[in-house]
């Protein structure tokens, strides 16, 4: 059974005990009357202050209920104190009255103690606070309104922090009119009946129940109650712990049926009760006894034996001890603090059944003595010793000091009247170990053998004293026993005790007990002697006789009437079956009145079924049989969701439908399930069976289910093992044995050419696995390439001479031709780019000579498809993509080429792979203009004429740049013509010499960039023969007259060279020489004149890198510039500008040629970029001085 039926169990137990059952009871029972206001043996209501309070020792033994409850749980006796205090004295409309009530507060924590508490198996403790309100009518401490909050917690395994709230749930009962626990005055005897209307609603919180489930609708009740008891409050040996209740009343209650509800040890010294006790049929009982009462406003206190004295008190006595209806009586209220009269305090009288309110003021004896008209309201508990008891209040309504008396009403009102009252009778049964009170509620009834103890009063209905007399009674089997009767006060009774057995013979029917008070007549005030003799009926009967028949050897959970209809009373009457059935669980109560049940076992055995039959008389008898019940066997549903399955497969049979509906154990232990012959992956037991077969075709599998009786239940189902196609694992990419993850997208990288190995695993059946074939698509765009490998393991190698992404893929085949999903790898190829190797540097190029340049990069994927290009034009971007050393001037990667003009030039050699992707390496060469060489034609022998012949010179052997060649300037010096240095043009100059003598004949040569050479033959005149002048010959003449002029010449010659500011030109001449005259060594020059030294052209300043590769110093002064304006601009800086070296020019020795041969030379390449001119041809003078000096043999 869950917590949630067990927990609902808990709040009935509380509500019961609290609730409308009995809640009035326990706060009804208010404090007894003052000490004053006793008068043998009997006590008024009395009177609460705020601040009173009463503590309980409270006990709980509920396990019976809980037993009978059908749930699964059990609970110790729960303990603790509940503690009650007056909180406040106000008014509340009741029925449409105003009306002075008490306003008490209920507090009371209970426990099970640790461990004492089990629900659904599961250990704890179980707490329970109470926290509660109560009202109570203050003229006659009746009960109007109840509430109160139960907040009932369980702590799992006694821990505080797994206390769970079961419940936290609120109660509101509303009595009208209020229910009537005490009817004041209070007498042993007296009997009466609270007749009310009741409700209950409930609010709040529960996790395992609704709580307006508790909700009672608003129904008229009554409950029945008498005295009888007085003296020390004991029970079964055990008293309370107060030791100050000796003088107590036990005050029974049946409720509507008949049935005894408790009771209540009145104790008028604590002005409440001193033991409470509920007694429920349903099989519980508890109990509250009084530990300790703490009265305000008092002396002498002793909270656990005595309440002392009040020290303010409001003492209310009605002039007479009964009046009639609608008569007027003096209400004596007297008023005392510390014992001293209260003077001129403003009191208030409440008469509220009648409606009556007066306002007074205390006289100087302190009292006040208002006339009150009794009026004719009977109140709702009828009694058996008045016609009505209706309370009345004098109290002060400022410091809230109440008084209280009850006003006695009778129809009859005399000085002494004796009364035999047979409703007031205390009648005790005993059967066997029982006692039963009987009273008007339950019958009097009893059974032969039976032994009854009654208790006979006699009452004065008078209001004088009666005198001592005596009681005879005359018992049913007519015997006559008579007693004495004390003087008896107004409206008190006297008692006399009798015990009579039932003989065992008696028959049934009535028999009669009779009493008379004073049957002697010796009492002659007795106004009525015909209210002297009474009689009590019992009626003996006979125990009702048990017949019962049932059908057994049936299968649990099959409806078996259970038939007790023929049983009957012997004494006549009806009677009514109550059937306790027992399961194993719990014992199942059922009340028929038509003596028939229907029922089911839900478990296999031999059970108990009890009948209890109870008579009108309440007389009951007990009747066993056993019911054979039998076991039903387990069931069990096997099944699967995939009954075929492919070889390897996981396949899962579910046993879940199954169980026994007739177990007892608990739950998820109902059956045991087993697979035999099966290796499960749960193992051997379990609802769930769960293998992979490897083996193909179709089989079977069995499940034993086995119930707590032992028996057993199979099940067997079929499922078919199919050929299961192979799988095929993840990927996986190496390179040189170390593996790679792929990226984010999914890829590997790898570049061209790189060796990679491809790894996967195939799977299959065990039969399959080893013969699986592994099929690789390493490159997906080429269908052709294929790599099979045999065995689940495959590796290959592989790679890619392209770049981007290639999809690999993968699949196994096994030896059926059934083949896996397809597995895709993607690698992403990166492109290598080429590299170039470096160009080697060049030296400077004359025009027209041709450069051999070879470029060779290094690619090993795209090696065979690299393209060369070469950009020999930085100046022109001829693809225009902003990039000018990239255009293609020249393909391929042989470089044969030259320049027709001189210039820096920048060659760049670029590569190309089939991805685009590029290296260039570039150089500059410097292109030089190669400087004529001019060549004159000697004829073998030279040139010897005769004056007046004429010599055609050729000129046709110069040389140049084939570029250059064609272009060539051909100037020629005529030594015949004075001063003049071009006198003719062409590759042919024919001159004519008129004269002897040796002539030099110089040929000057000059390209398009102003580049000359000069080229000299020496052409040798002889003479005609003739006589001399003087007897010299001519040239001895000559020479003696010229010697001084060239003596002058030469003098002006040096004079000229100091005053010449420029560095003399470098030339080729050779100078002139006389015929006939053998070369000398001519003297070095004087020193010229110090001129200012010259700077020299050294060119830009060298970058911090050093002279480009292969250049030299000469090409950085000429072409420096144009190299640096190609480079990328840098950042600025400045720098100091070197010294320029100073150095003289020196003016070269002269240089005799005596061959008549050809004197011009090869420039040196370090001066082909300087320019080379002419010395100025000689003047006539100079060319006559030059014959004259030859003739001379100077």
């Amino acid at each position: 059974m869950c917590m949630r039926r067990a927990i609902p169990i808990f709040i009935i137990i509380l509500m019961t005990a609290y609730g409308p059952l009995s809640i009035l009871e326990e706060l009804d029972a208010p404090e007894s009357a003052k000490f004053s206001e006793e008068n043998n043996g009997v006590h008024d209501v009395p009177t609460w202050r705020i601040g009173d309070k009463w503590v309980y020792e409270t006990q709980f033994d509920v396990a019976q209920l809980i037993q009978q409850a059908n749930v699964s749980a059990s609970l110790n006796t729960l303990t603790g104190d509940t503690t009650m205090e007056v909180v406040d004295i106000r008014f509340e409309t009741i029925q449409g009255t105003q009306t002075l009530v008490y306003e008490l507060d209920v507090e009371g924590e209970f426990t099970s103690g640790n461990s004492g508490a089990t629900l659904e198996g599961q250990t704890g403790k179980l707490d329970i606070e109470y926290d509660g309100t109560d009202i109570i009518r203050a003229n006659d401490l009746s009960m109007w309104d109840s509430e109160f909050t139960l907040d009932v917690k369980f702590a799992l395994f006694n821990i505080g922090f797994l206390t769970t709230t079961l419940a936290d749930i609120t109660f509101a009962t509303v009595y009208e009119p209020p229910r009537e626990k005490y009817d004041f005055p209070l007498r042993t005897g007296d009997q009466w009946t609270s007749t009310y209307d009741s409700g209950t609603n409930v609010t709040g919180s529960s996790d395992y129940f609704d709580p307006t489930s508790f909700d009672t609708p608003y129904v008229e009740d009554n409950t029945t109650y008498q005295v009888t008891s007085d003296g020390e409050p004991l029970e079964d040996g055990s008293g309370v712990d107060y030791t100050g209740c000796s003088d107590s009343y036990k005050v029974n209650n049946w409720n509507n049926t008949g049935s005894p509800g408790g009771f209540e040890w009145y104790c008028p010294a604590v002005r409440s009760y001193a033991w409470y006790r509920i007694i429920n049929p349903a099989g519980f009982q508890i109990d509250w006894k009084l530990k300790t009462y703490t009265p305000t406003d008092s002396g002498g206190v002793d909270i656990a034996s005595s309440p002392g004295i009040r020290n303010t008190n409001i003492e209310v006595t009605p002039e007479f001890v009964a009046i009639l209806p609608n008569a007027t009586e003096e209400i004596l209220g007297h008023m005392t603090v510390n014992g001293n009269d209260e003077v001129g305090t403003n009191l208030q009288l409440r008469y509220e059944s009648d409606g009556t309110v007066m306002s007074l003021t205390t006289d100087s004896n302190g009292e006040v003595t208002p006339d009150l008209d009794v009026g004719y309201f009977q109140d709702s508990s009828p009694a058996s010793d008045d016609w009505t008891s209706n309370g009345v209040i004098i109290w002060d309504p400022v410091s809230k000091i109440v008084g209280a008396a009850t006003i006695v009403m009778d129809l009859s009102v005399v000085g002494v009247d004796l009364i035999a009252q047979p409703e007031s009778m205390i009648v005790t049964r005993t059967r066997g170990n029982d006692s039963t009170v009987l009273n008007q509620a339950s019958g009097y009834n009893a059974l032969p053998g039976d032994s009854i103890h009654f208790s006979v009063p006699a009452q004065n209905r008078g209001v004088l004293t009666s005198p001592a007399t005596e009681m005879e009674i005359t018992t049913p089997d007519g015997a006559t026993i008579r007693g004495n009767l004390p003087a008896l006060a107004p409206y008190s009774e006297g008692r006399v005790d009798v015990n009579w057995t039932v003989p065992t013979g008696a028959s049934i029917g009535i028999q009669t007990l009779s009493f008379v008070v004073d049957p002697d007549e010796i009492v002659t005030a007795d106004a009525n002697r015909t209210n002297n003799f009474a009689s009590l009926d019992i009626f003996i009967g006979r125990m009702p006789v048990a017949l019962m028949t049932l059908a057994d050897n049936v299968y649990t959970f099959e409806n078996v009437t259970i038939d007790a209809s023929a049983s009957y009373d012997v004494d006549g009457g009806p009677v009514e079956c109550y059937f306790e059935i027992q399961d194993g669980i719990r014992t199942e109560y059922i009340d028929s009145t038509s003596c028939m049940a229907n029922w089911s076992w839900v478990d296999d055995g031999d059970w108990e079924v009890k009948l209890v039959l109870v008579d009108d008389e309440l007389d009951e008898i007990h009747m066993v049989m056993n019911a054979t019940v039998l076991n039903r066997d387990p069931y069990v549903n096997l099944t699967t969701t995939t009954p075929a399955v492919y070889a390897g497969q996981p396949i899962t049979f579910n046993a879940t439908d199954s169980g026994d509906i007739d177990t007892v154990s608990p739950e998820g232990q109902y059956v045991t399930i087993s697979w035999p012959e099966s290796a499960c992956q749960e193992g051997l037991y379990g609802p769930y069976c769960t293998f992979s077969p490897e083996e193909e075709g179709t089989f079977t599998i069995d499940v034993v289910v086995t119930d707590d009786d032992n028996a057993t239940t199979t099940d067997t189902i079929t499922y078919e093992v199919m050929n299961v196609a192979p799988t095929i694992g993840e990927m996986r990419f190496s390179i040189d044995g170390i593996p790679y993850l792929a990226g984010e997208d999914g890829t590997w990288d790898i570049d061209e050419d790189v060796l990679a190995t491809l790894e996967i695993d195939g799977n299959d059946t065990l039969s399959d696995r080893e013969g699986l074939l592994i099929t690789w698509y390493p490159d997906e765009m080429d269908q052709n390439w294929t790599v099979t490998t045999s065995g689940p393991n495959s590796a290959i190698t592989a790679s890619w001479g392209t770049s981007g992404i290639h999809t690999v893929r993968a699949f196994a085949i096994d030896d059926d031709g059934v083949t896996s999903m397809d597995v895709l790898g993607y690698v992403r190829v990166n492109n290598i780019d080429p590299v170039l190797d470096a160009l080697p540097a060049q030296q400077a190029l004359f025009e027209d000579e041709v450069i051999n340049l070879s470029a060779y990069a290094t690619d090993l994927a795209d090696q065979d498809e690299l393209m060369y290009c070469w950009d020999l034009i930085v100046s022109i971007d001829s693809d225009e993509n902003g990039i000018p050393t990239d255009d293609c001037d020249v393909q391929g990667p042989d470089l044969v080429y030259s320049w027709t003009t001189p210039g820096l030039r920048t060659i760049t050699a670029n590569v190309w792979d089939d991805d685009n992707a590029t290296d260039s390496f570039s150089i500059d060469v410097t292109i030089v203009n190669r400087p004529p060489a001019a060549s004159i034609f000697v004829p073998e022998g030279g040139f010897v004429i005769t004056e007046g012949e004429s010599i055609t010179f050729n000129g046709e052997e110069s040389t140049d740049s084939p570029t250059d060649r064609s272009s060539l300037q051909f100037i020629w010096d005529d030594p015949n013509t004075a001063g003049a240095t071009q006198d003719g043009f062409g590759e042919n100059f024919t001159i004519k010499f008129d004269k002897p003598g040796k002539y030099f004949v110089n040929l000057t040569v000059s390209d398009d960039d102003g580049k000359s050479s000069t080229a000299s033959v020496l052409v040798e005149v002889k003479e005609k023969p003739a006589e001399g002048l003087f007897g010299m010959t001519t040239s001895t003449a000559i020479g003696g007259a010229l010697g001084i002029v060239i003596i002058v010449l030469v003098a002006v010659l040096l004079l000229r060279g100091r005053e010449s500011d420029t560095v003399p030109y470098e030339t080729t001449q050779t100078p002139d020489y006389g015929w006939g005259e053998s070369p000398t060594t001519v003297a070095a020059p004087p020193e010229p004149v110090e001129a200012a030294p010259e700077p020299v052209n050294s060119g830009p300043p060298i970058p911090a890198t050093g002279l480009p590769e292969g250049w030299t110093m000469e090409q950085w002064a000429y072409y420096g510039e144009q190299y640096l304006a190609t480079l990328p601009p840098a950042p600025v800086e400045t720098y100091a500008q070197p010294a320029q070296p100073e150095y003289q020019v020196q003016q070269p020795a002269p240089v005799y040629n005596p061959e008549p041969v050809q004197t011009s030379t090869e420039p040196a390449p370090s001066l082909l970029d300087k320019t080379m001119v002419q010395e100025p041809a000689p003047s006539p003078a100079s060319q006559a001085l030059a014959d004259l000096l030859d003739d001379l043999d100077l």
